[in-house]
Formats: structure tokens, sequence, C-alpha cells
């Protein structure tokens, strides 16, 4: 058998009411904490547009490298070729042997050369990194910028708008009093 309790159905009502309360402010806080998950998503969307610029501009400069790798690729082949050819002549002609072991000697120059190059592009690439960070800094700082004139221009705007009409207001209140024939 059950027992009922006196006044259960009050007590019940206000435990609702009370807990319909408590999940409301449950709700609205959740509620905004949903509304700052949505900012940190806007701005991770904007560094994800600027990554993708660096990542554009960066496969514009690793292009270039590789128009330069491709070069150096078909400069290498030609030596190849030289070399190929050198030694066809070094069996018919003793004599030039020696002048082909210099040949040799400047073509381990040029190669050693050529590994300097490529160290340099790779300082230059770094050097490109710093200086593609230093812009968007410095495009940031401009940004800022522009939108502080542009706050400023707006209250100057607002400030002189009030003076025109207060001046408006008052030719207006000097020609109501002139007579018909001082207005002429």
């Amino acid at each position: 058998m059950l027992r009922t309790i006196p006044h259960s159905a009050r007590v019940d009502s206000e435990l609702v009411a009370y807990l319909d309360q408590r999940f409301g402010e449950i709700n609205r806080r959740f509620g905004a904490m949903d509304g700052r998950f949505d900012d940190i998503d806007h701005r991770f969307g904007a560094m994800d547009r600027r990554f993708d610029d660096i990542d554009h501009r960066f496969d514009a400069i690793d292009g270039r490298f590789g128009a330069m790798d491709r070069r150096l690729d078909d400069i290498d082949h030609r030596f190849g070729e030289i070399d190929r050819r050198f030694g066809e002549t070094d069996g018919r002609f003793d004599d030039i042997d020696h002048r082909f072991g210099a040949i040799d000697g400047r073509f381990g120059d040029i190669d050693r050369a050529f590994g300097e190059v490529n160290r340099q592009f790779g300082d230059l690439r770094r050097h490109f990194d710093v200086v593609v960070e230093s812009l968007m800094s410095k495009i940031e700082l401009v940004g800022e910028g522009v939108r502080t004139v542009d706050q400023k221009l707006d209250r100057f705007s607002g400030e002189t708008r009030g003076e025109f009409e207060r001046i408006d207001r008052r030719f207006l209140h000097l020609t109501a009093g002139l007579s018909p024939r001082r207005r002429r």
C-alpha cells in the first residue's frame, strides 16, 4: 500500500518550479558559452585564412626554388655531358689529360659555389619568412590605425553635423523674426 504525504502536490510543484528556474539559468549559461565558442570559431576561421595566404606565398616561393633546382639540374646534366666527352677525348689525347684534371678541379669549385648558393637560398628563404611575419604585423598595425582614424572621423562628423544643425536653427529663427520686407 502506498502512503500519501500531506502537501506533496505543493512541494512537487515548488520543486518543479525551482528546477525549471535552475535549468533555465543553466540553458542561458550554455547559450552564452555557445556564443563565445562561435566567436572563437570565427577567430580560428580568420587565422585559417591568414595561414592559407601564407601557404600560398610559400607555394610561390617553393615554385621559384623548384625552377632554380630544374635549372641547376640542367646545368648538372650539361656538366655530365661535358665529362663524358672529356672521357672520350682523354683516351685519344694523353697530353690533354692534365688539362682535364684542372678543369675537373674547376668543376669542383663550381659545385662548391653551387653548394654555397643553395645555402644562401636557404638563408634567403628564412629571411623571407621573417620579412613576411614582419609585414603581417605591420599590416595589422596599419589596420588598427585605419580603424582609429575611422572612429575619429565618425566622431568629428557627428560633432560638425550637430553644430551645423544648431546654426541652421539660428538662421531659421532669425529669418522668422525678420519682417517680409527685410527678408528681400
